[in-house]
């Protein structure tokens, strides 16, 4: 009786501590063995399960024990019998067992109090690998959802034969065997779920960010959230942080793989760093060594093809993994709505049940995509002639674009921001068309001055013109994931913007030249007449003056 009561409590704690991740319904049925017992196993993923029940041990049930035990039918108990005395672990446990009652005293600890296997132990574990690597195709009891009924007395494996099927992109993982014994009425075990998670966050550069990032252990870094505006030509940086399973330390290999997709207009530089965090304190990991970094055509993979080979770090359930890299936003660039978006997910390792170390991706769940949204803004402007009217717009007007920072900006032909230089000199001149118009696009927010470098003929150069643009965008970190919802409002200097079309406008007046009055006119030329009669006057003096002198001397 002793003994037998010790397999109900080892058996109880044993299904607990088995279990990974088991999720929430399951629907197939199996023919009714016959019997009151039932076992539900409470799930906390919602990703679907089936779920199979095998008879390791058969008896009576009488007040929680099991008594009068025999083989069960839902294992081979010759091959289960020699797999068990040959195991190089376990195996000295079982050398002088013949039958199903001296295996029961056994893992029940003989009546001494032996913890060789309690609950939860390592040596519990290969005991339930290997009843389950020996089991028939024989099961027990009917399944209605979440629960396995019209089971016999008995001792039962539990089993999640196969990946869970995904639910709204949540894969959930297999069940770490369950050892239990019925009670005679309804049992209710909680499964020990447990899957690894993944987030996003993009790096906004000028904005204050709300809430900080935390996962498992590790907080992300300053100004990371859900959504961030650029210029076009910046290197945007990203990171995905990643966390393990409780289950962790079930595996014996672990695949981990990080699959990250961009938007067509951020090109990946090819610049990725991963750390591993343990609590606060990272430990960079080795490339090509501890992981691989593969390019896609929408992006880049992350590969670790078994976590638990890793030697340059320790990792373990608590650690997280953090990749970080850049991408830069291109000419490409969507404007204004819908942005930029970007996301993740993590393909790993699902069932713990596999025995063995190296790439296990065979068996793998997903996690749900994670995204974040990068924006970034078009500044349109109008030159006029005098005022602004219909008629007055001017051509050949000629304008440079200075940051904040001093730099100016350079542009390609499409009036698109290329980069950011040193010296009005280096920058690009983009001239007003017939329109009167002209632009720059790929703007982040912030403030911009607009400096005239080329005035039409016979008008004013303008002073510099400063302004800012400012866009409403969602800074914390509860993004729901649509673009609308990310950016609310955009405007130049308190003037509204188009948010769908990403656009700003500003108009820009020139005055003309003034014609000057001058000195001189109409008095010049009346001293050169003057002038003309002074001399004409003086020559006549002359001839007047010599004729008397000549008609004196006669």
């Amino acid at each position: 009786m002793k003994k037998s009561k010790k397999i109900v409590g080892m058996a109880t704690a044993a299904i607990l501590a088995m279990c990974s991740v088991a999720p929430a319904m399951m629907t197939t049925a199996f023919a009714a063995s016959g019997g009151n017992n039932s076992i539900t196993i409470t799930q906390k993923d919602e990703a679907t399960h089936i779920m199979k029940a095998y008879q390791v041990f058969k008896g009576n049930l009488s007040g929680g024990v099991l008594t009068n035990i025999e083989w069960g039918d839902g294992v081979n108990s010759v091959s289960l019998l020699s797999a068990l005395q040959g195991d190089g672990t376990i195996g000295s446990h079982f050398t002088s067992c013949t039958t199903a009652q001296d295996v029961a005293n056994v893992i029940g600890g003989n009546g001494s109090g032996s913890s060789d296997f309690a609950n939860d132990s390592a040596n519990m574990q290969i005991f339930a690998d290997i009843v389950a690597a020996n089991k028939t195709s024989t099961t027990s009891g009917t399944v209605s959802g979440n629960m396995i009924s019209h089971l016999p007395d008995g001792y039962y494996l539990v089993e999640d034969e196969s990946s869970p099927t995904s639910v709204e992109g949540n894969a959930g993982a297999r069940t770490r065997y369950i050892l239990n014994v019925t009670n005679g009425d309804e049992l209710t075990v909680q499964s020990k779920s447990s899957v690894p998670s993944v987030i996003k966050k993009v790096k906004e550069d000028d904005k204050n960010v709300t809430g900080s990032v935390n996962s498992g252990t590790y907080t992300a870094n300053e100004d990371y959230n859900d959504v961030a505006d650029y210029c076009i030509g910046e290197d945007v940086p990203f990171e995905l942080i990643g966390t393990l399973p409780s289950t962790y330390d079930d595996y014996d290999g672990y695949y981990y793989q990080f699959t990250d997709t961009l938007a067509d207009s951020l090109d990946f530089n090819n610049d990725v760093t991963v750390v591993v965090v343990n609590s606060g304190v990272e430990t960079t990991l080795t490339p090509d060594t501890d992981y691989t970094v593969v390019e896609t055509g929408d992006g880049f993979t992350v590969t670790f093809n078994d976590l638990k080979q890793i030697a340059t770090a320790t990792i373990n359930k608590d650690s997280v993994i953090v990749v970080r890299y850049t991408a830069k936003l291109t000419s490409d660039a969507v404007i204004g709505l819908n942005g930029q978006e970007n996301e993740v997910f993590l393909t790993y390792s699902n069932n713990p049940n596999v025995t063995g170390t190296g790439d296990t991706d065979t068996d793998t769940g997903k996690t749900p995509v994670d995204k974040v949204i990068v924006f970034t803004y078009e500044l349109d402007v109008t030159k006029y002639a005098d005022s602004v009217a219909p008629d007055n717009v001017l051509q050949g007007a000629g304008f440079k674009l200075k940051n904040e920072a001093g730099k100016y900006a350079t542009v390609d032909g499409d009036f698109k921001i290329t980069g950011w230089v040193d010296g009005v000199e280096n920058g690009t001149e983009v001239t007003s068309g017939a329109d009167g118009t002209l632009k720059f696009v790929g703007l982040d927010d912030g403030t911009y001055t607009l400096v005239e470098t080329t005035v039409p003929a016979t008008y004013n150069k303008i002073a510099d013109k400063t302004f800012t643009i400012t866009a409403g965008t969602v800074n914390n970190q509860d993004w729901d994931g649509t673009a609308s919802t990310a950016l609310t409002d955009l405007d130049i200097d308190g003037e509204d913007g188009d948010v769908s079309e990403g656009t700003v406008s500003m108009d820009v007046v020139n005055q003309k030249g003034s014609s000057l009055p001058s000195t001189g006119g109409i008095g010049t030329t009346v001293f050169y007449v003057t002038g003309g009669v002074l001399v004409v006057g003086a020559g006549i003096l002359l001839v007047t003056k010599r004729r008397a002198n000549k008609y004196k001397d006669e």
